[in-house]
């Protein structure tokens, strides 16, 4: 794979991507999660698709954003990237857009939720890449394959309390009246997301390639399902063994019938 995970000479640190883009850094301990999520993103290609390719007209959305990987692989094939992300990591993608001299990606630093306020989650410092909710907790085997691939950075999580809007809110306020890919990997947060959407956000949205995660009682990837199949979407599960009874996730595709 082409790409780099040393750092380079860069001010700040940076990690060379596939692509061509660099990614600012700010510690040792981003590093094991960069190279989780470059591998999931540029080497598996998980958010490529056929009928859900990315086009230089379209306006994406990326719903838990993190250190900006999906950020930094969507730019070059869009016309304007948004990326939400309420956490301190998202500085790594503030930092590589002005090291890019990237135009078309802007950041709206809020968890995405039912209703505007606040919400308390819990932070991994060793590993950020699976920040969620306090009022749930993350799957045991994530847990474990987390502390088996980077024993190094284990580290007890930390609560901290961040904004939170609905995403019809933040559509107004950037001025989006239509988004063509929906990127969303929030860690549960995506059953508040989707209850609370207004038929007419959900109507200006055409495609979507969503994580979802089971992590609580109250978690059901059928909810979200029969939301979107009643709103007029195609809806494609892909989940393996593993993902159901260990890690308690999957991946729905949605899109508008041509």
């Amino acid at each position: 794979m082409p790409g780099s995970l040393a750092l380079d000479d860069s001010t700040p640190p940076a990690i060379s991507l596939p692509n061509g883009l660099k990614l600012a850094v700010n510690s040792r301990q981003q590093l094991g999660c960069a190279k989780f999520i470059l591998k999931e993103v540029f080497q598996n290609q998980v958010y490529r698709r056929p009928g859900f390719e990315l086009r230089p007209t379209d306006t994406v959305v990326d719903i838990g954003g993190n250190i900006g990987l999906f950020a930094l692989w969507a730019a070059p094939q869009a016309a304007r990237v948004i990326s939400i992300e309420p956490t301190k990591v998202i500085n790594c993608l503030e930092q590589s857009i002005a090291l890019n001299g990237i135009q078309n990606v802007s950041i709206v630093r809020c968890a995405v939720s039912d209703k505007p306020g606040t919400l308390e989650l819990l932070e991994y410092p060793g590993f950020n890449a699976v920040s969620h909710s306090a009022s749930f907790q993350p799957a045991r085997w994530g847990q474990r394959l987390i502390n088996l691939l980077w024993p190094k950075e284990r580290q007890e999580p930390v609560r901290v309390l961040c904004p939170c809007r609905t995403l019809d809110d933040i559509l107004q306020a950037e001025n989006i009246d239509r988004v063509d890919f929906l990127k969303v990997d929030c860690e549960g947060g995506e059953y508040a997301l989707f209850d609370s959407m207004s038929d007419e956000t959900l109507g200006r949205i055409s495609r979507i390639a969503l994580e979802f995660h089971e992590l609580h009682h109250s978690h059901d990837h059928r909810r979200i399902v029969n939301r979107l199949k009643s709103a007029g979407f195609e809806v494609t599960i892909e989940r393996t063994l593993l993902d159901r009874f260990m890690l308690q996730t999957g991946m729905l595709w949605a899109k508008r019938p041509v």
